[in-house]
């Protein structure tokens, strides 16, 4: 698939090798692509969801949340001026 990149807050600015390969789909998944001036800011957690899940076919669920299990770790940055 072509790459698009975009900022949630902000999905009426997107731009990458296929800008417009996603825009139907922001559309579907309900992201409010008008002008900024003319839309609401309200948080786009539910899009940003949806959009996921249509691009993967993996729906998030409280379910699947709840019952993953998550793996972290940590690393140390070098002290600064180290090459």
């Amino acid at each position: 698939m072509d790459g698009i990149t975009f900022e949630p807050l902000f999905p009426d600015r997107w731009y990458g090798s296929a800008p417009d390969s996603l825009v139907e789909g922001m559309r579907i998944a309900g992201f409010d692509l008008s002008d900024g001036g003319d839309r609401g800011y309200e948080p786009p957690t539910e899009a940003a969801f949806a959009l996921a899940a249509h691009l993967t076919g993996v729906r998030l669920t409280a379910e699947v949340l709840t019952c993953a299990t998550f793996l972290c770790g940590m690393a140390a940055l070098p002290p600064r001026g180290t090459p």
